[in-house]
């Protein structure tokens, strides 16, 4: 592939000016982790996955037990139990710091970015090796979750790795059998992590790129039937820890053998959405090259048309690998954007080779290059103007910073984005088409670094649970329980240790009864202006505050209002 992108290209004179870039840029990526980094670093655990991971973990440690999980007390059978072990251990290691908790994501984006770099230069060439890795980075889902107390990335390294090892090009069958073992145990790891999503976001790849995508070099074909054996068997190391934790807790095989995975697909309970919403979401999440990786789809399905080419091998499993996760979590009810994270791999590498092979033509279609340069300009000026709104606006979102803060804040981002949108765009107009993408890439990581360290810390304390935990944690009740109807609990658990854990408005009488002069609760406010007028009546509002979206009143008995701050 690389000797074919050469010839097409113009010759050595293209080759050397590729093998320059390559030199120049094989650490980029390295770069482009830091908006990731400032974001895990300088902001409390939003919700909704954060605090109750972090307080998972956090249990996990405290209770000693580490095959069954519990969340603020009670049984957690969500999830398997490998990301909370690392995030156990970070934390614990860490002294339970936010950033300690987002180690385990940090390291494997960072992974999956090596990952993209080695596929790139496999199936394409040097170019793609030194732009893939970035542009993976800048996507703006992965700039979002990578930096967070999140179990996908994990999961997506886990089964990203295991595909590497399985289509990993051999010269003999020599060591093939073990690479299959090892892509085994990834997958176990992966299981392990998040369940049998695993298989898909492996499998579909694979099988398709088996069939379609002819490789008789990789080491799953190297390796023949012992491989696939060496494949099973690393696979099966998942029984023994599953077997030990439905041994220790019966009802964790009900929860992880049908209703984590078969349930969830059948039914349209808890996050579903409509055929094909990823399809149409992707483009958000996928700026701001959104407008790349529809044009490297397009090449892939050019090269589907072509697929008997050898030479368009490569892209054509890279485009199977993309187009079978968009459209198997298209069609399974519960959808979230993470659920793809998986498939974003293959979405950078077609976006850079979509963007060397118009390097390579010295040429580009318009509507591909030109939306990310208008992007950054108007994303920019926005960010510039959020000075104009009226002071009487920014102070009713309390924030905890002045308007002025708050405008300097987002402007210094803003002109940044707005200043490489303009060397991008002037060196378009040049046809200095490298230097276009590299002011795009150098801007979107600055401007994403600056506003993690400048924009995120402005609005932590509207985000974050960690002030309110605080402000009951120093209340002079002592309840055994504080109900929480319409508030995730795990985050004033987390943040104050203080004895919170989700109820229904049913269960706020019985409590009440029971803790008596000790009663605390923390409800919305609309669940606090549906409760029975005769038990409302009986209860005092002793502060009220806005956590994201949620207005949370602090509850106590009517007896408590003198004491009410």
């Amino acid at each position: 592939m690389e000797s074919h992108g050469r010839i097409r290209g113009g010759g050595f004179e293209w080759a050397a000016e590729q093998e320059r870039a390559e030199l120049s840029g094989r650490w980029w990526w390295v770069a482009c982790l830091l908006p990731l980094v400032v974001h895990a670093a300088l902001r409390d655990l939003w919700a909704p996955d954060e605090p109750r991971y972090a307080q998972v973990a956090y249990e996990l440690v405290e209770r000693g037990d580490w095959f069954v999980l519990h969340r603020c007390g009670e049984l957690y059978p969500d999830k398997p139990p490998l990301f909370f072990w690392l995030a156990a251990f970070c934390g614990a290691f860490g002294n339970w710091a936010e950033f300690a908790l987002r180690v385990p994501s940090l390291l494997a984006t960072a992974g999956l970015a090596w990952l993209v770099q080695r596929l790139a230069r496999r199936h394409f060439g040097r170019r793609e090796a030194v732009l893939a890795p970035c542009l993976f980075l800048g996507f703006v889902l992965v700039a979002d979750i990578g930096g967070r107390a999140q179990i996908d990335p994990l999961l997506a390294f886990e089964c990203v790795l295991a595909l590497e090892l399985l289509t990993q090009p051999l010269p003999s069958s020599r060591g093939a059998v073990l690479r299959c073992l090892g892509a085994g145990l990834c997958l176990s790891a992966a299981l392990w992590t998040k369940g049998p999503a695993a298989l898909v976001n492996t499998g579909l790849p694979l099988v398709l790129g088996l069939l379609f995508a002819r490789e008789p070099e990789s080491a799953l074909v190297r390796a023949r039937a012992w491989g696939v054996a060496a494949l099973v068997a690393g696979i099966a190391t998942i029984g023994m820890p599953v077997a030990y934790a439905i041994r220790q807790e019966p009802l964790l095989e009900h929860h992880w053998l049908f209703r984590q995975h078969i349930a969830r697909v059948t039914s349209t309970g808890e996050h579903w959405g409509p055929p094909f919403e990823p399809l149409w979401e992707l483009p958000l999440w996928t700026l701001p090259w959104a407008t790349l990786v529809a044009a490297g789809a397009w090449l892939a399905w050019r090269a589907w048309r072509q697929r008997g080419d050898v030479d368009r091998q490569g892209l054509l499993f890279v485009g199977l690998w993309f187009a079978s996760l968009l459209l198997f979590y298209s069609l399974i009810p519960p959808k979230r954007p993470l659920y793809l994270l998986p498939a974003y791999p293959a979405a950078a590498l077609l976006a850079a080779h979509a963007w060397a092979e118009g390097e390579r033509r010295r040429a580009f279609a318009g509507w591909v290059v030109w939306p990310a340069p208008v992007l950054f300009v108007v994303l920019g000026a926005a960010l510039c103007s959020v000075g104009l709104f009226p002071r009487a606006t920014w102070e009713r979102l309390e924030l905890g910073v002045t308007p002025e803060r708050l405008w300097l804040s987002c402007a210094i981002p803003g002109l940044v984005l707005i200043a490489c949108g303009a060397w991008a765009a002037q060196s378009l107009v040049a046809k200095r088409f490298a230097n276009a993408l590299h002011a795009q890439i150098a801007g979107w990581t600055a401007g994403f670094a600056l506003i993690a360290a400048l924009v995120y810390p402005a609005v932590n304390t509207k985000k974050s649970a960690r002030e309110l935990a605080l402000w009951v944690r120093a209340r002079p009740e002592r309840p055994t329980q504080i109900p929480c109807v319409g508030v995730q609990p795990e985050g004033y658990r987390f943040y104050g240790r203080v004895p919170t854990f989700a109820a229904t408005k049913a269960e706020i009488g019985p409590v009440l009864e029971r803790e008596g002069s000790q009663f605390l609760a923390l409800m919305r406010d609309h669940d606090f202006q549906a409760l029975d007028p005769a038990l409302r009546s009986e209860l005092a509002v002793l502060h009220q505050e806005s956590v994201g979206s949620r207005r949370i009143f602090v509850l106590a008995r009517i007896e408590r209002r003198r004491n009410a701050r």
